[in-house]
C-alpha cells in the first residue's frame, strides 16, 4: 500500500483493507483492492471505476506481442534507431523537462520534488537520441503489493529542434522500458493510473485507448471515502461554488 499524505486529508493507494482507526479521519482510498463486501455501510463507496493493469510476470516478448501493431512497430524502430534508456534520481531535470511540456500542453505545471516524493519509493526514467532526452517518466512503486504505476509522463514533441515523431515513437518505446526495468525490480503489475471505458467522455477515453493499446487488462477500480472525508469534500465543494458565485457578482 501506498499512503501519501496531503494538506486535509491522507490518501491510501492499493491497500488491501480498511484501517479500522480510519472512520473518524479524512481518509480517501483511491484503486482500493480489498473485499469490497466488508466495507462497512457508513463508508462511501464509488464503484463504478476502472484502471488497466499490465502483468509484468509475462515475458518481455509477451508484453510486446499483447500490444497493438503500431505501438511494436515505433518501439522496434526507436530501439533500431539507437534511442538510449536511462533510470534513476534525476528529479531536478525531469522537474524542469515537465514544466516545459507541461506548459506547451496547458496542464498543471506545478510538479515539485516534494510532490513527487509524498508518494514514497519511485524512480525516474528517460529516453535519449545523440545526448537530447525525448522522454521522462516517473513512476511510483510499491514493493508491498508488487504494484508500480505512472505518476507523471512527458516527451519532448513540442520543442522546436525535435521531430514530434521521434519523441512519440522515444516515448512509447520509454513505456516499454519502463515495465522491463519494474519486472527486473519484482513488481508484478503496473496499473495506468485509471482508464475510461464511457466513449461519451470523449477526452478521457481517447486517453483510455492508448493506454488500451498496450495491451493491459482492464479491472475495477473502487474509490472508498470515510465519512470525515465526505463531509470534508462536501465543505469544499459548497466553497466552491460560494467562492466562483461571489467572483462572478464582483465582477459584473
Amino acid at each position: 500500500m501506498i499512503e501519501v499524505k496531503a494538506k486535509f486529508f491522507l490518501q491510501r493507494l492499493f491497500a488491501k483493507e480498511l484501517n479500522k482507526s480510519d472512520w473518524y479521519k479524512p481518509v480517501l482510498y483511491n484503486s482500493y483492492i480489498g473485499n469490497i463486501n466488508n466495507i462497512p455501510w457508513w463508508y462511501i463507496k464509488h464503484l463504478d471505476a476502472h484502471s488497466c493493469q499490465t502483468d509484468l510476470t509475462k515475458d518481455m516478448n509477451v508484453i510486446l506481442e499483447s500490444m497493438n501493431k503500431h505501438l511494436q512497430k515505433e518501439i522496434r524502430k526507436a530501439r533500431e534507431t539507437g534511442c538510449v534508456f536511462e533510470y534513476g534520481d534525476f528529479y531536478d531535470e525531469f522537474i524542469s523537462f515537465y514544466r516545459a511540456f507541461a506548459s506547451h500542453k496547458g496542464i498543471d505545471s506545478s510538479v515539485s520534488l516534494d510532490r513527487i516524493k509524498r508518494y514514497g519509493k519511485t524512480i525516474v526514467t528517460k529516453m535519449t537520441y545523440q545526448g537530447r532526452v525525448l522522454a521522462m517518466h516517473v513512476r511510483v512503486i510499491d514493493v508491498e503489493n508488487k504494484f508500480a504505476f505512472g505518476l507523471y509522463s512527458s516527451n519532448a514533441r513540442f520543442e522546436t529542434d525535435v521531430d514530434p515523431q521521434m519523441a512519440g515513437r522515444a516515448n512509447k518505446y520509454l513505456q516499454f522500458k519502463d515495465f522491463e526495468i519494474l519486472k527486473s525490480m519484482g513488481i508484478e503489475t503496473y496499473d495506468w493510473s485509471g482508464v475510461d471505458i464511457n466513449p461519451a467522455h470523449k477526452d478521457r477515453y481517447s486517453i483510455g485507448e492508448y493506454k488500451l493499446a498496450y495491451g493491459p487488462k482492464i479491472v475495477p477500480s473502487p474509490t472508498i471515502y470515510t465519512p470525515v472525508f465526505a463531509l470534508l469534500l462536501m465543505v469544499r465543494n459548497i466553497w466552491t461554488k460560494f467562492r466562483t458565485k461571489f467572483r462572478t457578482k464582483f465582477r459584473t
